[in-house]
């Protein structure tokens, strides 16, 4: 799913139509004009707005990720998406962060990934139910889930675990 930021919006009529304009910041401009090219010309969209209610600053959240990158480099070497997903899990456990555990068809992860940050499927843990074999999903959740306490946790175990490995963090 495509997303972006808008600061503003304006409609005009064009030919009996409504013509709708997004205002978005200026160092978005490349990311916009790469997600309207690959929109398909031949079918309607469907488009959805909403309110952006954001409780923590995006800076933040892009700060978060940068110093688990960083981390990942230090650790691994590189900063994959299977990397900092498993230190982002990591740090939910440590933080004592709820995560959810559920019993699943293995097909389900893609869907579940929809609503979750991190899914894991443990492979060593699956239950026989009514003939069907069902999956052990681990289900860790965005940040913009946690509470307040949850996050000022997390944050605690990243900022100590880069201190540990000698990395410089301003949270």
């Amino acid at each position: 799913m495509k997303q972006f930021v808008s600061k503003g919006v304006y409609t005009y009529d064009v030919k009996g139509e409504k013509m709708v304009t997004f205002i978005v910041k200026k160092d978005h401009e490349h990311y916009i004009n790469q997600m309207v090219k690959e929109l398909p010309t031949d079918k309607d969209l469907k488009v959805e707005i909403k309110i952006n209610r954001e409780d923590k600053s995006l800076a933040q959240v892009r700060k978060v990720f940068q110093i688990i990158s960083m981390i990942s480099d230090e650790i691994n070497g590189s900063h994959t998406k299977e990397e900092t997903d498993k230190i982002y899990a990591d740090f939910v456990e440590e933080a004592q962060i709820k995560v959810d555990i559920i019993l699943a068809l293995p097909d389900t992860k893609e869907k579940l990934k929809d609503s979750f940050r991190v899914v894991k499927m443990l492979q060593s843990e699956s239950r026989i139910v009514n003939g069907v074999e069902l999956f052990v999903f681990k289900l860790y959740p965005g940040l913009s889930k946690f509470t307040t306490e949850e996050a000022q946790r997390f944050i605690e175990v990243i900022v100590r675990r880069a201190s540990e490995l000698n990395i410089h963090t301003d949270l």
